[in-house]
Parts: structure tokens; sequence; C-alpha cells
């Protein structure tokens, strides 16, 4: 049987900052106790602005990229 494994959770707000858009974490569900930072991205489009978020995500180790960052 395949194992399921919780990468992300997590909500994504969107916002038109004039001509610019703001992606940016809001983890108030599960906040991070080590963790105080808040990971945005501020780009010209919607799908940039949230790529770029999902990648500073994955730079800061908060959603880990291959089966050596999980814990067995």
């Amino acid at each position: 049987m395949a194992r399921r494994e919780l990468l992300f959770e997590g909500e994504i707000k969107i916002w038109l900052d004039e001509t610019e858009v703001i992606a940016e974490l809001d983890n108030r569900y599960k906040p991070d106790p080590f963790n105080k930072q808040n990971y945005y991205s501020k780009t010209k489009s919607v799908v940039s602005a949230v790529e770029s978020l999902f990648r500073e995500l994955v730079e800061e180790g908060v959603i880990p990229i291959g089966m050596s960052d999980w814990d067995d």
C-alpha cells in the first residue's frame, strides 16, 4: 500500500497592489513556532507570483523536494 504524506498545508492569499500581484502564505492554522518568517512574492502576474512563492518555500525547506528530505 502506498504511503501518503502531507507535504504542504497552508492558505495562499493573492492580492493586487496597483500593477503588481502579491502572493503570500497565511499559515495561521498551523503556525510554525520555530520560524516566524512571512513568505511572500511580488511580481507582475498571478502565475509567476505563486510559482515564486513556492520556490521560496522549497528553498527555505518548508516544502521538501525529494525523498531524501523526508524522515523515515
